[in-house]
């Protein structure tokens, strides 16, 4: 995954600015090969709370189920951008991915 926003709720606060789109993110990550029905799990350190969107070129997006932190990808081939949003005690964060589903 390709990070993209983060807040740390640290002293002082830091937080991103300037992030390019979750579009730009996904352009620079190595698409991943999925096939039809199959799950992917999301492994983050520390375990945060997640929740997952899936983008569309449109740049419209729509929430994910998750079950014991996987997804499942669609059943109709192509491609589809993902952003996870982790979110720790102290922070946030996102991160992008996109996989091509055969």
């Amino acid at each position: 995954m390709i990070p993209g926003d983060y807040v740390s709720k640290g002293e002082p606060e830091i937080q991103s600015v300037d992030t390019p789109s979750v579009l730009e993110l996904s352009e620079e990550f190595e698409t991943l090969t999925v096939n039809k029905n199959s799950s992917i799990e999301i492994i983050i350190k520390e375990n945060p709370s997640l929740t997952v969107f899936q983008w569309n070129e449109d740049e419209q997006t729509k929430e994910v189920a998750l079950k014991d932190n996987k997804l499942n990808v669609p059943q109709k081939e192509g491609i589809y951008i993902y952003e996870v949003k982790a979110k720790w005690e102290n922070g946030e964060a996102s991160f992008i991915f996109d996989v091509e589903v055969k």
